[in-house]
């Protein structure tokens, strides 16, 4: 049903963009991970070329995070961060630039909570039974070690820096893009397409959110994993974990349905072909892919 073909000339009209972190960084944007993990090293005063895996290096007498000298106040929050990011880091080192942001995303699905939390002790009742309810009062306070907010902050506050960089105009690029009929999903937190490239916002559609410094217009990040891991860690620490785990799980059905006014857009349009940039087709972003060819309704589109 779809025909695959070199990049050549073809019809403007009529096409779906498909954009990921290398149209930024084909761009000239500093938007690779690696450069995310420098941000947060140079704000948390530790050394980006160094791989920290050993958290007592991080913390080398305690985890006290309100006397911890350097880092300033989200400092501390943001080593626990790079260790476990560095820990969990499969396909090459944390700071190397060809990590992908999908390794990222993967590498949020297997993070060693085990390694920062510490163990609550069993707390008993006046019989000597187990009671659940003290023993998950004693771990609340775990909760400081492990804050997803905090890095999808400092995630937000990159992308507003990376936001005052200019880019490197593609003219190529911009003559393909141009045409009132087509339609751009982008997976960059980046307006790029809007502010540099002239297109209309109507026509693209940000999946994971975006960061607009101009318009300062709030939008959801979104990032996350694909799979859930399981704990082999005593209550409540396995269901605290699990809890954190949710928060960076990437629910990309709820996302579809929240952005199913696009997939109408598809259905009812004359898609003459799909033209992907930049995208990495990670697996927990395939359903997304999966569903434009679902809603494509004309006959052999080209893909690019």
């Amino acid at each position: 049903m779809y025909t695959c073909t070199k990049r050549g000339a073809f019809e403007m009209d009529d096409t779906l963009f498909v954009l990921g972190n290398g149209f930024d960084i084909h761009s000239c944007l500093p938007t690779r991970f690696c450069q995310f993990r420098k941000f947060v090293c140079e704000r948390a005063d530790i050394n980006p070329g160094r791989v920290y895996n050993d958290m007592d290096k991080l913390f080398p007498e305690s985890m006290n995070f309100q006397q911890d000298p350097k880092g300033g106040l989200n400092g501390p929050y943001m080593k626990i961060w790079i260790y476990l990011l560095d820990s969990a880091s499969k396909e090459c080192s944390a700071y190397d630039p060809d990590k992908y942001w999908a390794d990222f995303e993967e590498d949020l699905g297997g993070l060693p909570y085990e390694d920062v939390l510490d163990q609550p002790e069993i707390q008993f009742d006046s019989e000597g039974d187990e009671d659940p309810f003290q023993t998950g009062e004693a771990s609340q306070s775990m909760e400081q070690y492990i804050s997803v907010n905090m890095l999808t902050k400092e995630l937000r506050e990159w992308i507003e820096n990376v936001e005052e960089t200019s880019p490197e105009i593609d003219k190529n690029l911009a003559e393909r893009f141009k045409g009132h009929n087509n339609m751009f999903l982008s997976f960059n937190y980046t307006n790029t397409l809007e502010k540099w490239y002239g297109i209309d916002y109507t026509q693209v559609t940000h999946i994971h959110g975006f960061v607009d410094n101009e318009t300062q217009v709030p939008d959801t990040i979104i990032f996350g994993h694909k799979d859930n891991d399981s704990y082999n860690m005593p209550a409540p620490s396995e269901e605290y974990m699990s809890d954190i785990d949710q928060e960076t799980l990437k629910p990309v059905l709820d996302i579809i349905s929240k952005h199913e006014y696009f997939y109408k857009k598809i259905m009812a349009s004359n898609l003459k072909s799909l033209f992907f940039y930049g995208f990495s087709f990670s697996e927990v972003d395939s359903p997304y892919i999966e569903k434009i060819l679902k809603s494509i309704t004309t006959s052999k589109p080209i893909i690019y």
